[in-house]
């Protein structure tokens, strides 16, 4: 019998493979499914419907009510299933919350939030789970991890975490650990700011939502295969290639040319603008240089951290 936690496994995409997951299982000649779901908010009347149509004779369905960036909560509703569900076998993080606005318009407390869902959270889980007799640990990242989130930052910066940490549990932490960057999902719940701002995305950048069906198949393939890290995007495949390109390729190499030919070009440079801010303000203010950068913004339009905490 496996038994498979997923995170966010109320969420569109969560109740997407749930459904993949227990429709498996009831294909298989041999063998059980125990499936843990879990999720931030209590069961509705809803919800419960929604996981009384996954349960089968061959699926149990468990769901686990708990923010799995909260260490306490997790670990108290853990130990309410496991002895039920018995050990897992496998993890699917699949739990992220999308990132509202730009940069500038979010609040500190709004960055933590989308931060905290894969960065947190990830570090909770392994914490947590280092006990268990893991065979698949499965990140569910996002190709904004190397594509950019529209300025959002938090979340292409979550998910660049989770891509990094899915490479470094890589030995010892699980028989297979893989990260996937996943496009946008059709079903999957998440956008790109408002539903305009995400047609803009997609178009300019010659990309298209992942359909279930291939998202599901790709699921299977990727898992079944040796990769330890895999970018999925659909869309037009010439366009694709060169935002591709730009990632296997990047400027740094036309920029270390330079560096070599120039030594002097390595030597720290002098930061007149940084004088007198701390270290978290200094990375503060170079975080709105980058981003405001494919915005055009000019820099005095960019607002210099203010006394008083850390804030966007």
């Amino acid at each position: 019998m496996n038994t498979l936690l997923v995170t966010g496994g109320l969420g569109k995409l969560g109740l997407l493979l749930a459904r993949e997951l227990s429709s498996r299982a009831k294909r298989r000649s041999d063998g059980k499914l125990n499936l843990i779901l879990n999720g931030r908010s209590p069961l509705s009347a809803t919800k419960q419907a929604r996981l009384d149509n996954l349960r089968h004779d061959k699926c149990r369905i468990f769901y686990l009510q708990a923010d799995c960036a909260d260490r306490q909560a997790m670990a108290a509703a853990l130990a309410e299933v496991l002895p039920q569900s018995g050990p897992i076998d496998g993890v699917i993080h699949a739990a992220g919350l999308k990132a509202r606005g730009s940069l500038f318009d979010n609040s500190q407390a709004d960055c933590d939030a989308v931060l905290n869902a894969k960065v947190k959270a990830t570090l909770v889980l392994d914490e947590l789970l280092a006990e268990q007799p893991l065979a698949l640990i499965c990140y569910f990242s996002s190709s904004s991890a190397m594509l950019g989130d529209m300025g959002a930052c938090s979340y292409a910066m979550a998910n660049r975490f989770q891509q990094a940490y899915g490479l470094y549990v890589q030995a010892g932490r699980a028989q297979r650990v893989v990260t996937i960057n996943w496009p946008l999902w059709r079903n999957g719940g998440m956008a790109v700011g408002e539903q305009e701002s995400t047609g803009f995305y997609l178009k300019s950048s010659g990309q298209r939502m992942l359909e279930s069906v291939e998202g599901l198949t790709l699921l299977r393939q990727i898992i079944a295969s040796d990769a330890n890290q895999m970018l999925v995007l659909a869309g037009e495949p010439e366009r694709l290639q060169q935002l591709v390109a730009k990632i296997n390729y990047p400027a740094e190499k036309a920029r270390a040319k330079t560096i070599a030919a120039n030594p002097m070009t390595n030597r720290p440079r002098s930061r007149p603008e940084l004088k007198g801010l701390s270290l978290e303000q200094s990375l503060l203010w170079d975080l709105r240089d980058l981003a405001s950068r494919p915005l055009n913004a000019e820099r005095h339009t960019r607002r210099r951290h203010q006394p008083g905490g850390l804030r966007f």
